[in-house]
């Protein structure tokens, strides 16, 4: 026999029942149930949409233990200021390290955090030890100084001074003609630290201009 509709037992106790016994637990659940799974153990759906274990201690929300050490079911956030023990040399501080905070920017007394890019700040080296950064290599590696000047021919005048004020006699001197831009080859004598004297053997032409470039 089949009951098609709701029994109403009037307040009496339903005796000597048996659960019916299932391989699996029904995907489509109609109001509350109760089923016992071949494994015996009984599961109840109170509302209509997920199982419920009765009995079973060692299962929490309907899960055994090991679906809560398996990492791929760990789900949520928890700030680590929440999480103890915290401070400096502690054994859990998920946002320091020693007490110091994580940095992007190159900022004293923090850890260095790479940026989206994999990228890391750092502010320029004073010591011979430090890091540098790609501007400063960009500014010093193999950098010298340079003085720039232009002559001007009178059509007298053979030998001329130019003041660069590097402080070195070490200097390397280029000197070209302003009108085709040619590489000219005079006299330079390294006058001292500060200055150079560059000698022709006849007088430039009134005008005539040459620019003088002293490295060092």
């Amino acid at each position: 026999m089949r009951f098609l509709v709701p029994i109403d037992l009037q307040d009496n106790e339903l005796l000597n029942v048996i659960l019916q016994k299932v391989a699996t637990l029904p995907t489509a659940i109609k109001g509350k149930l109760i089923f016992y799974t071949t494994d015996d153990e009984p599961y109840i759906s109170l509302d209509g949409a997920t199982w419920r274990s009765l009995f079973n201690a060692k299962r929490l929300e309907g899960q055994p233990g090991s679906y809560y050490l398996s990492r791929a079911n760990h789900t949520g956030t928890q700030a680590p200021s929440t999480i103890s023990p915290q401070g400096s040399g502690s054994n859990l501080d998920a946002d320091k390290l020693d007490g110091m905070e994580p940095s992007t920017s190159a900022t004293a007394n923090t850890i260095a955090q790479r940026d989206s890019s994999g990228r890391i700040k750092a502010a320029d080296p004073a010591a011979s030890d430090d890091v540098a950064t790609k501007g400063y290599v960009d500014a010093n590696a193999g950098a010298v100084d340079k003085y720039a000047a232009t002559i001007t021919g009178d059509g007298a005048t053979t030998t001329f001074t130019v003041t660069h004020n590097l402080g070195t006699t070490d200097v390397v001197v280029f000197i070209y003609d302003l009108t085709d831009n040619y590489q000219v080859m005079p006299d330079v004598e390294i006058f001292n630290s500060n200055s150079i004297q560059v000698e022709f053997a006849t007088a430039p032409a009134n005008g005539k201009q040459y620019r003088v470039i002293v490295l060092g």
